[in-house]
């Protein structure tokens, strides 16, 4: 068997002989009416690139993102601004850097083979505390327990909008309108303890007071989703990243 992954660029023209596999991955992270194959669809139509992490022929993870050049706050110059559409790992696989491999892929799609010296941003929406958790390794991230957003970074995350088919963005990040509206009020307590609680109790009271909400002992979803936001200067982004990526070696 494998250690690694190995990671893949989908042709757009075989997405349809992937679909099950995808199915059956992001199954686990939503509650069963919820329509998982209109959302993946979502994704390819608007131009989503389908990456996959295959091992011993089977797929145990996959990526969709898109990246365009774009003015951000962040820098005085055009930089590229990638969206991480989607990003799942089949929670069967106890493989610790396997989301990690996926995200090294998604940089290295958009940026090139010298992603490690490239300017970037990089933003998703998310109701995962660990997601959220990792954007802790970029120089500059949003949402911060330290730094509330600036008005001209709230004004770019507004702008995002219309990528992330939301209707309104809060002023704690919260993107209403989205797909994901249709998961409100939805009992997601067991999904919560079995999936998504990170251990971080930081993250997980950020997430529990936004994506979701408690009543009566009960973990239930808001319908909305949280905006994350990172900037990456370079080198600094590097140290940041390993670091991370050691502490979830030990």
């Amino acid at each position: 068997m494998k250690h690694q992954p190995e990671i893949i660029l989908a042709d757009k023209d075989d997405i349809p002989n992937y679909m099950s596999r995808l199915l059956d991955i992001a199954s686990h992270y939503y509650p069963t009416y919820f329509d998982i194959t209109k959302m993946l669809k979502h994704h390819f139509d608007a131009g989503g690139q389908l990456q996959l992490a295959v091992m011993d022929g089977d797929i145990v993870g996959f990526s969709v993102s898109s990246c365009e050049i774009r003015s951000t706050p962040f820098h005085e110059r055009e930089i590229p601004v990638i969206y991480q559409r989607l990003l799942y790992v089949d929670t069967t696989v106890r493989r610790k850097l396997l989301g990690i491999s996926l995200q090294i892929a998604v940089l290295r799609l958009h940026l090139g083979l010298f992603w490690l010296f490239k300017r970037f941003s990089l933003f998703c929406i998310t109701d995962n505390p660990l997601i959220v958790r990792a954007f802790g390794q970029y120089n500059i991230y949003y949402p911060n327990a330290h730094i509330e957003p600036p008005p001209e970074i709230f004004s770019f995350c507004e702008s995002l909008l219309p990528l992330l088919d939301g209707t309104a963005l809060g002023k704690n990040l919260l993107v209403y309108g989205t797909n994901e509206s249709t998961l409100k009020d939805f009992d997601y307590t067991n999904w919560w303890k079995k999936y998504l609680a990170s251990g971080y109790t930081y993250y997980d009271e950020l997430l529990l007071s936004t994506a979701f909400k408690t009543r009566q002992g009960k973990i239930l979803h808001n319908g909305a989703l949280l905006l994350v936001i990172g900037y990456a200067r370079r080198l600094n982004f590097v140290k940041r990243f390993f670091q991370i990526v050691l502490k979830r070696l030990n």
